[in-house]
């Protein structure tokens, strides 16, 4: 009886580890990638990163996935309570994260969540939220008019100003600062693009300037703007969307009207340079 009883609290000591504290044992945690493989514009950004960072309480670790060697699963040993993590994407790491005057802004996805890691074990499903709207130009008036392109966008250099130069990669704000860029030259197909980051109110513009010879209008010349930010607002752009949609702009300079419209709505509105 006696062996007996020796023998069953050596094996209860022997096994004391499951009742102990484990409050300061690691926590796994899962990072799951599949949601973000599986948008279409992980392709375009096959030559792009990924860039994740952890923290917590005593802790920080952070790590650059390149995108053609990301995969579904990946596990890091963290410690238990909050964990604050963002997830970058670019083609420039975090230095996509603020635009230098006179750049356009950078294709950037990125994400942000707090979680909670209790147990052993803990899971988050990352994703990729674009933060940039690419704003897409072309000339609605050249094929109403008799002398060709000579009024067309090609004697126009159009000018982005905004009030934004970047987002926050812990909250997803935007970074107040000075934004400004040229539109960048037509594609073959004679359409204008320009990246503009995240902006934290409807303050944006574009600014025209013709430097046209043609006496017979009067919008051959001079300095005009487009309150961009206001027209998008009136139309019912969401600035604080998780993804930000793209807009299509037509412009009639003869007529000094601007055709807009939202990324996936079917229809546009009418709007007036000055």
């Amino acid at each position: 009886m006696r062996k007996s009883l020796t023998g069953f609290l050596a094996l209860l000591l022997c096994s004391c580890t499951i009742l102990e504290d484990r409050t300061p044992c690691p926590c796994r945690l899962t990072m799951d990638y599949s949601r973000v493989l599986k948008y279409d514009f992980i392709y375009r950004m096959a030559d792009g990163e990924y860039d994740v960072a952890l923290s917590g309480g005593d802790f920080r670790f952070g790590e650059t996935i390149p995108v053609n060697m990301m995969d579904t699963i990946r596990q890091e040993s963290v410690s238990k309570g909050s964990i604050r993590i963002s997830g970058v994407l670019s083609k420039k790491g975090e230095k996509a994260l603020t635009i230098a005057e006179g750049n356009q802004a950078d294709s950037l996805y990125a994400f942000n969540t707090t979680i909670e890691a209790i147990g052993e074990k803990a899971y988050v499903l990352m994703d990729a939220h674009k933060q940039f709207t690419t704003v897409y130009i072309k000339d609605s008036g050249v094929e109403n008019t008799t002398r060709g392109r000579q009024n067309g966008l090609e004697k126009v250099q159009m000018r982005v100003k905004g009030n934004f130069q970047g987002i926050d990669r812990h909250t997803l704000e935007p970074l107040p600062g000075k934004f400004e860029c040229i539109v960048p030259e037509a594609s073959p197909i004679g359409e204008y693009s320009v990246r503009i980051p995240r902006q934290g109110d409807a303050s944006i513009i574009m600014e025209l300037t013709l430097n046209g010879t043609n006496d017979s209008t009067t919008a051959c010349q001079g300095i005009f703007n487009l309150p961009l930010g206001r027209y998008m607002e009136e139309l019912g752009y969401d600035f604080a969307a998780e993804s930000l949609a793209d807009i299509y702009i037509g412009l009639n300079i003869a007529s000094r009207k601007a055709f807009i419209r939202i990324e996936n709505w079917n229809f546009e509105k009418t709007f007036v340079i000055f």
